[in-house]
């Protein structure tokens, strides 16, 4: 009876060691996979320890951490809002455009962002990027006219982008582009501005034609002058080659030129007054 006790207890012993080894495999199993995070591409992973954020930024990849710990993860992909807004010109004119604009979070300061403002996408648009973009907006289209928005649409882009980055750099956010696009005014403004620009195509039209005129104008003048100071050039040197031929005929060469032209026949005279000349035929 005895040894059939000792060797019952030893069982007994074995399998409470079983169990005991099971439960720290399991914990220790258990402890090894819950303090396991894995970070995507394109976040980064806040370490928090009973509420409190650690300094230390997680990046993609596998990370064993405290079992007591939790990471929260934060997406720093290229984020995109579209925001509806409405302002007034400087010559007090309504404008309403739509502004596309696309940002993300700061890598540097995404623990900040974290402890200070929100992780929730959602409130971090609807609570400060959409009302940061209203804003800017507002305030940039106020420094020009509706005219100049038109005209000037990238500069007014690059404003709204400027004072719109200095808006979210405070909240740890970063502006990467915007757009805006057509601008809408009223009705009356529209009629006005179509009816500035029929005139100034009118006064266009007018202007072209005129200097083509004076154009052709000039062309008909410089030919005239030409073909007249032509004509005084022939009649100067026709007026030159005669008075040279003029200063050449001395009585001589008159003579000369005479005798050159005589055939050799004398000149036949008939006359009833002069019997002795015979007429030669």
């Amino acid at each position: 009876m005895t040894d059939l006790y000792i060797e019952d207890k030893g069982i007994k012993m074995k399998q409470k060691h079983l169990i005991i080894i099971a439960i720290l495999v399991f914990c220790v199993l258990f402890f090894t996979f819950t303090s396991c995070s894995r970070i995507d591409s394109g976040e980064v992973g806040i370490v928090t320890t009973f509420g409190k954020p650690s300094e230390e930024i997680l990046n993609p990849g596998l990370h064993f951490l405290n079992p007591f710990s939790s990471v929260t993860t934060i997406d720093l992909k290229i984020r995109t809002v579209v925001a509806e807004s409405e302002a007034a010109s400087s010559d007090l004119q309504r404008v309403h455009t739509a502004i596309t604009l696309n940002y993300k979070v700061d890598y540097a300061n995404a623990v900040k962002l974290f402890t200070k403002v929100s992780k929730d996408e959602k409130y971090i648009e609807s609570a400060i990027v959409t009302p940061f973009v209203n804003e800017s907006f507002k305030a940039v289209v106020a420094h020009f006219t509706a005219e100049n928005l038109v005209n000037k649409r990238d500069e007014v882009s690059r404003e709204i982008q400027d004072l719109l980055n200095s808006k979210l750099n405070k909240t740890y956010l970063d502006a990467i582009s915007i757009s805006v696009t057509n601008f809408k005014f009223s009705d009356s403004f529209n009629a006005a501005i179509e009816g500035k620009v029929t005139a100034q195509q009118e006064i266009l039209t007018t202007q072209n034609k005129l200097l083509k005129q004076r154009v052709d104008n000039e062309i008909a003048i410089t030919k005239a002058q030409t073909e007249s100071q032509a004509i005084v050039l022939r009649a100067e040197a026709d007026a030159k080659a005669l008075n040279l031929k003029k200063m050449a005929l001395t009585p001589e060469l008159i003579q000369l030129n005479a005798i050159e032209k005589w055939n050799g026949v004398l000149p036949v005279y008939s006359s009833n007054s002069l019997p002795f000349i015979k007429e030669i035929k």
